[in-house]
């Protein structure tokens, strides 16, 4: 049975597609930091036009990006249809109780609590920097939330085992980490959350990930192919089910989960089409997902009332 997160690490043409860098129009939106990563509580809404998102100034970045200037950050065919770069837009796609932190793969990886560091002190020094920048960024969103910072180590499934009293999840690519974590007393369940390069998928596995209505739901997007539109299911699913796993702690297949996309919105949900305790048959997790030239990215949170 394959887990959905395998793709990225056991499929060999998976691993052949390499995150796109960001690119100098990408780390413009940066106002500071240099692109060293930062920290915010969202202050993002939508505006009334129904393609462009507005920032609110907030304690680290400010962003105004319209369609236009978005577009020209963009490569080959797909534009970006909502004016947002990928990369430093996970608090818009969330409710602003959450707290998002973001930082750049690179460098020498931030210090680790003692229990934290053994757990990963036979791992490469590429995964040593992954696992020690999601968890620094993790302790800065909590310190966002006015949360003691406490450590995370890994439990036998090798997820996160977030403090009493919060939950979160953390995604990254070859080049970006992304976290989120909110408060249980805020009736915050469960997040899930994927950033992916906008990298099309082989034809090969577009079965595999997602059906053919499902690739058809993103083709009124503007330079979507099916092969990234595949990409872009993925992801969604992704999100679905980290968010889900939390609540469950069932592995699924890609098949479990059907996608339905409201394009123009920028939504979609995760249907589920088996019983998944405590989640039954047709029971459904609603997302959010953002498209830029170079990341696709898609969240999915649960709170206390939506538990079955």
């Amino acid at each position: 049975m394959a887990r959905i997160a395998r793709l990225k690490h056991a499929c060999p043409a998976a691993r052949q597609l390499r995150t796109i860098i960001p690119s100098a129009c990408s780390r413009s939106i940066l106002q500071e930091g240099k692109n060293e990563g930062f920290i915010r509580r969202s202050d993002a809404r939508f505006s009334s036009a129904p393609q462009r998102f507005t920032f609110a100034p907030g304690r680290h970045l400010v962003a105004r990006l319209a369609r236009g200037d978005a577009a020209q950050c963009a490569r080959g065919t797909l534009r970006v249809p909502y004016g947002l770069n990928a990369v430093g837009f996970f608090a818009a796609l969330m409710d602003p109780r959450i707290a998002v932190a973001e930082a750049p793969l690179r460098g020498a990886p931030p210090a680790l609590p003692a229990d934290e560091a053994l757990s990963i002190a036979n791992a490469v020094p590429r995964r040593r920097l992954e696992f020690a920048t999601g968890r620094d960024c993790a302790r800065r969103a909590m310190t966002a939330l006015g949360h003691a910072t406490a450590s995370m180590p890994r439990g036998q499934d090798r997820v996160p085992i977030w403090p009493d009293g919060l939950v979160g999840n953390i995604t990254h690519t070859d080049d970006w980490v992304a976290t989120a974590v909110a408060r249980r007393d805020q009736g915050f369940a469960a997040i899930g959350i994927d950033l992916e390069p906008a990298a099309a998928l082989p034809p090969d596995l577009w079965a595999s990930i997602c059906a053919p209505e499902e690739q058809a739901m993103l083709a009124v997007m503007h330079g979507m192919t099916p092969g990234l539109a595949a990409r872009l299911v993925f992801c969604m699913k992704e999100a679905a089910f980290k968010c889900q796993y939390a609540l469950s702690r069932a592995m699924l297949e890609f098949s479990d989960l059907a996608i339905d996309v409201n394009a123009e919105a920028g939504t979609f949900a995760a249907t589920y089409r088996k019983v998944v305790p405590p989640f039954g048959l047709n029971d459904r997790l609603s997302g959010r997902f953002a498209v830029s030239a170079e990341h696709f990215a898609s969240a999915v949170v649960v709170t206390s009332e939506q538990v079955p």
